[in-house]
């Protein structure tokens, strides 16, 4: 899941932050997201 959210996005490197750590925050975001929202639906994991 998170995977396929990182094949839309083409995160930079720049001096502010490398792009494996913006890599790193789009996957942990990602799931975050999807998690949050099984709950609030009801579901369960």
């Amino acid at each position: 899941m998170a995977s396929l959210v990182l094949k839309d996005l083409s995160p930079r490197n720049s001096w502010r932050a490398a792009k494996d750590f913006r890599e790193h925050i789009i996957r942990t975001l990602a799931r975050r997201v999807v998690t949050e929202a099984i709950v609030r639906t009801g579901g369960s994991l």
